[in-house]
């Protein structure tokens, strides 16, 4: 994970704050996320902002903006 962005997406995602009343992932799953976040997660997280990234430019493309 080179963007600090998205390690911060990751560990917000994953081992985010129980404030909103949900329970994190990596309580959920405490062995796959006692030590790193699999490889596998992060790719979740890296699909959802390059689906994201792909929305914007093509909302621009349609929105003329």
């Amino acid at each position: 994970m080179e963007h600090p962005g998205i390690a911060a997406l990751c560990i917000e995602f994953y081992y985010g704050s129980t404030h909103s009343g949900k329970v994190p992932l990596a309580k959920l799953f405490p062995d796959d996320f006692s030590t790193i976040i699999p490889g596998h997660a992060v790719a979740v997280v890296m699909t959802c902002v390059s689906i994201f990234i792909f929305l914007l430019v093509f909302a621009k493309k349609i929105l003329d903006l």
